[in-house]
């Protein structure tokens, strides 16, 4: 077997990953705008967007899970007792710098991930708070300000100066 390939195919995986998380991270961002101004429609493309990404997460988490098995197969490690510390000891340097890289730059993209995700969980929160503030304000102004007397359903739904 060629260690080089499945190094390459390990590599691979992880920088899809990496590109994953800041395509995500950036997304959220984004989005902060359109939650702020109640844009519906860039709400819903965001979360579009953020649901396409997950599943592009799904889907290379099988190609990195078998890259990760042929890379330690290739070097005579058990990939399911191995961690990456054994793997790059192992491995020809060309590749282990690179993949130590990519590991400590999806590290710091992941806890930065998360920031982001709590700070989007605090802002749809806030907004939920605000539409239910605004719904129960409007619940209690609904029967204060009745259908005048003598105006009928269908002339109340006609808007003032429209034709019929």
């Amino acid at each position: 077997m060629n260690s080089s390939i499945e190094s390459a195919a390990l590599l691979g995986a992880l920088g899809k990953q990496l590109r994953l998380f800041r395509e995500l991270s950036a997304d959220l961002v984004a989005s902060r705008t359109a939650y702020g101004t109640m844009n519906l429609d860039a709400i819903y493309q965001h979360i579009a967007t953020q649901t396409a990404i997950c599943e592009e997460f799904r889907q290379i988490e099988d190609d990195q899970k078998s890259a990760w098995r042929a890379a330690c197969t290739a070097v005579d490690l058990d990939a399911e007792k191995s961690d990456l510390r054994e793997l790059t000891a192992r491995m020809d340097r060309n590749f282990a710098e690179p993949i130590r890289d990519v590991v400590t730059k999806l590290a710091i993209a992941e806890g930065e991930l998360r920031n982001l995700n709590r700070a989007h969980t605090v802002l749809i929160e806030g907004s939920r708070r605000t539409l239910a503030i605004l719904g129960n304000v409007l619940a209690s102004f609904a029967p204060t300000y009745g259908r005048p007397a003598g105006v009928s359903e269908s002339a109340a739904a006609t808007p003032k100066g429209a034709v019929r």
